[in-house]
């Protein structure tokens, strides 16, 4: 059975950000930060025709190895999902694009996470159905 922090080792703890905050760690530590851009919203298509939508797409991730400070307030930006879309009787609208997550301090290199594509959507009234 392994132990983790045997042996004066330390320990690991996870803390998850769901909300934009100022964050000084209680302690100095290496740590391993995880830092996931916002996903996008779906388009949309209703019509006669030929109408096609795509799913929005997903936030990039990024991850590094930091050695933190607790005499350092590090701040952690979570971006925002794309906003969805409203459906129209006919027509379409492509989706919105998700929001950068930041994670960035004095002494650490500042690691952004690129939000997800905005999805499609497309309607051609001319194209017949088959």
């Amino acid at each position: 059975m392994a132990v983790l922090g045997a042996g004066g080792q330390g320990f690991i703890r996870q803390i998850v950000f769901a909300d934009s905050v100022s964050w000084t760690p209680p302690f100095g530590c290496k740590a391993i930060v995880t830092v996931i851009g916002a996903g996008a919203s779906g388009g949309v298509a209703k019509g006669t025709g030929c109408t096609a939508a795509s799913g929005g797409g997903a936030g990039g991730t990024v991850t590094s190895l930091l050695t933190l400070s607790d005499s350092v307030s590090y701040t952690v930006t979570v971006g925002a999902g794309g906003a969805a879309v409203a459906q129209t009787d006919t027509g379409a609208t492509a989706g919105n694009a998700g929001n950068n997550s930041v994670f960035s301090g004095t002494g650490i290199t500042t690691m952004t996470a690129s939000g997800g594509g905005a999805g499609a959507g497309t309607r051609n009234a001319s194209a017949q159905a088959i």
